[in-house]
């Protein structure tokens, strides 16, 4: 899902941000009301640092990069034990005394203790398929808070629009790594397994 917003600067000065929305967020909130209005809710929300941004739908191309992702990757993450969930399932993180909930297009957890049923907190791999109306935010926003969780080795940021993705891990101190060739593979330590970059955007539709 897609969220495109411009943050209230007194609630989120620690990020530099400039994203644009149709919607204005609404809040602050304390994430106890959050929780109980998106569980309600017909459409899903994030929440940021006391605001809820509605989340708008995500093209088919988008659907299909995400989709075929997780089909490369769910074998080896259930040989690995580990839980692999697809845009639907909240990622909670705090900041300081700020609390943070969204919703990855994809996460995987491999801690046996990490298993709240409605919520991932110990994610060792974070994947976004990012559009023009939300790069900055996964590029900005979520690269600064994704990196702050401890248990996170990998987070990944693919295009929609074009063959490419980059890749920040832990262990290079979350240098970015670009792979844009049609035969890169992109090695992933948390679950110690590849993506072909070709096979994963082969047979995309096109989008005017």
């Amino acid at each position: 899902m897609e969220t495109a917003r411009k943050l209230p600067k007194a609630e989120t000065s620690f990020l530099v941000i400039e994203g644009k929305g149709e919607e204005e967020p609404f809040g602050p909130i304390s994430p106890e009301e959050y929780l109980r209005f998106e569980e309600a809710a017909e459409i899903k929300h994030e929440y940021v640092a006391g605001y809820v941004y509605a989340m708008s739908g995500v093209t088919k191309r988008h659907n299909l990069i995400n989709f075929k992702l997780g089909y490369l990757l769910f074998p080896r993450a259930q040989e690995k034990g580990c839980q692999m969930f697809m845009a639907e399932v909240k990622l909670y993180l705090r900041f300081g005394n700020k609390h943070f909930y969204y919703y990855p297009d994809l996460v995987v957890s491999c801690d046996p203790e990490d298993r709240d049923p409605l919520l991932v907190e110990r994610p060792c791999l974070i994947a976004e398929i990012s559009s023009p109306s939300t790069a900055r935010i996964d590029r900005l926003e979520k690269f600064f808070l994704y990196t702050q969780i401890p248990s996170l080795k990998e987070y990944l940021i693919f295009s929609q629009d074009r063959p490419e993705a980059l890749v920040y891990r832990r262990s290079r101190n979350w240098e970015e790594e670009v792979y844009s060739r049609p035969e890169d593979r992109i090695r992933l330590e948390c679950l110690e397994a590849e993506i072909p970059l070709s096979e994963l955007y082969a047979g995309l539709p096109e989008e005017g």
